[in-house]
């Protein structure tokens, strides 16, 4: 069954956990208008985006200009996905899609969403379980320059 949901209004009574399922759903359905309200406009994303460690770069640019433009056809499931805080929510992902040099890419890990104070997604923090995956979506543009 598909539900229509009012995202602030079960965010205040579910928490950020809410928020984290639009966020997914929206990247899934490629609703940009939608996403675009999820996240603040300053928001990032901090992963190991390369095996040189840790980087933060702006979250709207590595999704759109980064990820979706290496890989049109990406989906991710969410599993077990947790409200910890008022503004903090956590799950597992499990991602696959077809890189445009041809490649299969498939990666797992864990995501943690900082919220601000208006309810927006302020920081992306992704732990990637593949390094070799995340190689390969480097190598094909996927990657967008620092914050």
């Amino acid at each position: 069954m598909k539900l229509e949901i009012d995202v602030e209004r079960w965010a205040e009574a579910l928490g950020p956990s809410v928020i984290l399922m639009a966020y997914f759903d929206t990247n899934n359905d490629r609703d940009w208008d939608r996403w675009h309200e999820l996240v603040a406009d300053d928001a990032t994303h901090t992963a190991n985006v390369d095996t040189s460690g840790l980087s933060v770069r702006r979250l709207k640019d590595m999704v759109l200009s980064g990820i979706y433009e290496a890989m049109p056809d990406v989906k991710v499931e969410v599993k077990n996905v947790y409200s910890h805080s008022s503004n903090v929510a956590f799950a597992e992902w499990e991602t696959t899609g077809s890189l445009r040099t041809g490649a299969l890419y498939e990666n797992s890990g864990f995501i943690k969403f900082e919220l601000n104070g208006e309810g927006k997604i302020q920081n992306v923090r992704v732990a990637e379980l593949s390094i070799d995956a995340v190689d390969l979506l480097r190598e094909a543009g996927g990657v967008v320059k620092d914050a």
